[in-house]
């Protein structure tokens, strides 16, 4: 066993093929779980010394010094091996270092807590130990080094997986450290760190890293753990004016989740009311453009919290970024916005982050949200009305077929507008939707093949997006499926538009032209391909 461990810790620090690396770190995370004594006496020196090697030649970029961390992470089982590799994993990033060093030691510390945080273990020794460290660690760096979108990203998973693991009680203690070094700028609660050489918390948006800790540790606590109004007036705040987009982006989304989880009753309605006025007047045409922009992406993660838990204010919320949809400036991104309302992420409004989710809020939005949508594109001037195509395909993409059945009819002539427009996204999404849809409803695509064959045809030739051709030439595939009498008067005509696509200079081209082409050919026979 000693020498298949010593085998594998000369492969993951020796070979260089990554997958092999991989390979071998899985192997001996296995291992440890049987036998940490192996690990502990053999496996972990080994690779403490060869940190301790690149150090002293101050080469942390050679012989997959970078992998290292992520590997102790990994073959640490036991209580005691927990605690000694996070402190080992600090030392490494307190080192002189690039953004990749400061990168791989919290990617490191999340494996390291995702791995705990499944079988339950070590969530006191996290929440008491690890998040204190962090927040010191944050904020004795200076400049960008640990500021890139990646590290931020590390920080805020961090702060989530272990907020979201915790119990009410150590869950609202977390909450109460936090709390005092973010809003309150206490940091006599920072233990074996010289506080007289951290940088002061004057303004939260000059260390991002610490914000992404803080949104990501409040924002996914338990709903029985109280979160003061404060904190959602801060985070409102920071997401209106900081200056880093990550960090907007991140208090948005913590706001979100706090407002979901936030209970019911005055105290919320007052919030949302003191929410709309704030940003009703930030989003005012008269203001900077970038000034609009924060305040409307927060706007719409309020809506996607209140639609998730199907509060009544999510209408009014909704009406505003329809409104939008006319705004010379917020035009597109309030169509994006749809998207963002129905995606499913795991950080934000999810059960993991215990939030609120009413069951099929989305069919409900759906049904709701259509008929607004053809409203206002029969209504819309000509330059604008793509707008709302763009609105109407990114619900389509998240909204069950089942649903979408029903509401086929009136929908499908801006399916067909959409095809025709020059956004080649809209365009890609309208034929993934029409091709899940064409064998279903037969007797309404039967109306409008006369329009829909020839635009089919022109994508195939679409030369900037090999995607767009596959695409297109899949969906004239399907249109076989389509009654004999309807299609067969068009036989001939795709049969020979298809010549093009099969002299395509991409192979996957050629491949789909191919099988739309004998799926024509055999129209009105009794073959089936």
């Amino acid at each position: 066993m000693c020498l298949l461990a010593e085998h594998l810790v000369k492969l993951v620090l020796e070979d260089p093929s990554r997958p092999v690396r991989l390979e071998s770190t899985k192997a001996l995370a296995e291992l440890s779980l049987h036998n940490s004594v192996i690990i502990q006496e053999n496996v972990m020196p080994a690779l403490l010394n060869k940190l301790k090697e690149e150090k002293a030649v101050e080469d942390y970029s050679s012989s997959n010094t970078e992998e290292i961390p992520a590997t102790l992470a990994a073959i640490s089982v036991s209580s005691h091996m927990v605690e000694d590799t996070v402190q080992h994993i600090f030392d490494y990033m307190r080192q002189p270092g690039s953004n990749s060093q400061q990168e791989a030691g919290l990617k490191a510390l999340l494996l390291m807590v995702q791995q705990c945080t499944a079988t339950g273990d070590r969530m006191h020794f996290f929440s008491t130990h690890l998040v204190p460290t962090l927040t010191g660690f944050t904020l004795e760096q200076q400049g960008d080094m640990f500021h890139t979108l990646d590290a931020l990203s590390f920080m805020e998973s961090i702060g989530q997986t272990v907020a979201s693991s915790l119990n009410a009680g150590l869950a609202t203690e977390l909450v109460k450290f936090m709390i005092s070094i973010v809003l309150e700028e206490d940091l006599s609660m920072i233990k074996n760190i010289d506080v007289n050489k951290l940088t002061r918390v004057n303004n939260i948006s000059d260390n991002a890293a610490l914000h992404a800790l803080f949104a990501g540790s409040l924002s996914s606590c338990m709903q029985q753990v109280v979160i003061p109004e404060e904190v959602l007036a801060h985070e409102k705040e920071v997401a209106c004016t900081c200056s880093k987009e990550a960090v907007c982006n991140m208090a948005s989304r913590c706001y979100a989740n706090l407002i979901n989880k936030y209970r019911e009753g005055a105290n919320l309605d007052s919030l949302l009311n003191n929410a709309i006025k704030d940003l009703e007047l930030r989003l005012e045409p008269s203001r900077y453009s970038e000034e609009r922009l924060k305040a409307f992406s927060l706007w719409v993660w309020i809506t996607k919290a209140l639609i998730v838990r199907g509060h009544p204010y999510a209408s009014t919320f909704k009406c505003k970024i329809l409104g939008q949809l006319s705004d010379t400036e917020l035009s597109e991104k309030a169509a994006n916005a749809f998207s963002v309302l129905l995606h499913d992420y795991d950080n934000v409004l999810s059960s993991e982050m215990h939030c609120n989710i009413r069951l099929m809020y989305k069919q409900r939005f759906f049904l709701e949200t259509a008929p607004q949508l053809v409203e206002g594109f029969h209504a819309a001037p000509t330059d604008q009305k793509q707008y709302y195509l763009i609105a109407l395909s990114n619900m389509l993409k998240f909204i069950p077929r089942q649903v979408l059945l029903g509401e086929f009819p009136p929908l499908l002539p801006l399916l067909l507008q959409s095809l025709m427009s020059s956004d080649p996204s809209l365009q890609l999404s309208t034929l993934s939707v029409l091709s899940d849809l064409v064998r279903d409803t037969p007797q309404v695509l039967a109306e409008h093949v006369d329009t829909l064959l020839p635009q089919l045809l022109k994508l195939t030739l679409h030369r900037p997006n090999m995607n767009m051709r596959v695409s297109a030439l899949n969906c004239l595939s399907t249109m076989t499926d389509l009654p004999h009498h309807i299609i067969y008067p068009y036989q001939q005509q795709v049969i020979r538009q298809l010549a093009t696509a099969l002299d395509d200079k991409k192979r996957l081209v050629r491949k789909a032209a191919v099988k739309t082409k004998m799926k024509w050919c055999f129209v009105g026979t009794s073959v089936s391909l």
